[in-house]
C-alpha cells in the first residue's frame, strides 16, 4: 500500500548518475583505477540507500506486534539496567555531548571507508566493504519488521530530566513516521524526510563494525577509527534508544 514521492527521489537519482559518469571517465576514458572506484562504489551505496530505506518502510508497515516488553525482560535477563545506563550518562554531560557526537558521525564514516580505500588503491576491500554494507542492512531491516519494536526511550519513558541531557529528541525521532505507518495513515515515502525506523537488530552497531573492519587496513587509520566505532556502539542504548540485547544481536549478525 506504499508509493514512492518521485520527485524526492530526483535528487539522488541525480547524484547517482553523476557519479556513474564518474566512474565512466576514470574507468575508460583517463583510466585512473582509484577514481573509477571512488565514483563507482559511492554511486552504489547511494542507490543502495535509497532502496533499502524503501524496504525499512515497507517492513514497518507490516505492523506485526511489537517486541518491546521481551527485549526489555532480555536485557533485565543478561544484568543490564537500562535507566540505570541512562542516569549515568545524563549525570556526565560532557560524555554525553561526546556520545550523541559519535552517533551521528556513522555517515561520514561510511564515506570516509569508501573515499580512502579507492584512493588507496584498496579496491577489492572496497568491495567486500560494499558487499559487507549491503547484505547487513538488509538483514536487519527484515530481521526489524518482523521483530519490531519501537525503542527503549518509548517502553521505559525516562524522566524529562534524564532526557534534557542525551537530547528530547533522542531514540525517538523516528517515532511519528515509526506510528504513522503501522496504523496505515503515512502511504507515499519522502527520500527527503527519512527516519531510522531500526530497532532489533542495531545497525548502528553493525555499521561501526563494518567500518571500523574496512579502514583495518589503512595505517594511521586503523586504531582511531576502532576506538571511534566502540564510542559509537557506547551511544547506541543512551542516544539511539536501543536495547542493549539490540547492540548484541547487531554485533552477531556483523561478525
Amino acid at each position: 500500500g506504499l508509493t514512492i514521492k518521485i520527485s524526492s527521489a530526483v535528487p539522488g537519482f541525480a547524484v547517482v548518475t553523476g557519479l556513474f559518469v564518474l566512474y565512466w571517465i576514470y574507468a575508460y576514458v583517463r583510466p585512473d583505477l582509484r577514481l573509477a572506484a571512488l565514483g563507482a562504489g559511492s554511486a552504489v551505496l547511494i542507490a543502495y540507500t535509497h532502496v533499502g530505506a524503501a524496504l525499512s518502510y515497507a517492513m514497518t508497515a507490516i505492523d506485526w506486534p511489537l517486541l518491546d516488553p521481551q527485549f526489555a525482560a532480555l536485557d533485565r535477563h543478561i544484568g543490564f539496567n537500562w535507566i540505570g545506563y541512562l542516569s549515568w550518562t545524563a549525570a556526565h554531560p560532557s560524555i554525553a555531548r561526546g556520545l550523541r557526537a559519535a552517533y551521528f558521525s556513522s555517515m561520514y564514516q561510511t564515506a570516509a571507508v569508501i573515499v580512502a580505500l579507492a584512493l588507496l588503491g584498496q579496491i577489492q576491500r572496497l568491495i567486500a566493504f560494499l558487499w559487507l554494507f549491503i547484505l547487513t542492512s538488509a538483514t536487519v531491516i527484515v530481521l526489524s519488521g518482523l521483530l519490531p519494536a519501537a525503542g527503549a526511550f518509548v517502553y521505559h519513558e525516562p524522566a524529562a530530566a534524564l532526557r534534557a541531557v542525551v537530547g528530547l529528541d533522542a531514540g525517538v525521532w523516528h517515532l511519528d513516521q515509526f506510528e504513522a505507518l503501522r496504523r496505515g495513515s503515512l502511504t507515499v515515502i519522502d527520500f527527503s524526510k527519512l527516519e531510522g525506523l531500526v530497532t532489533f537488530p542495531s545497525f548502528h552497531t553493525a555499521l561501526a563494525m563494518i567500518c571500523a573492519w574496512g579502514f583495518w587496513t589503512v595505517r594511521y587509520a586503523r586504531w582511531p577509527m576502532a576506538a571511534l566505532g566502540a564510542v559509537i556502539i557506547s551511544s547506541t542504548t543512551s542516544i539511539g534508544g536501543h536495547y542493549l540485547i539490540d547492540v548484541i544481536g547487531g554485533g552477531a549478525l556483523t561478525v
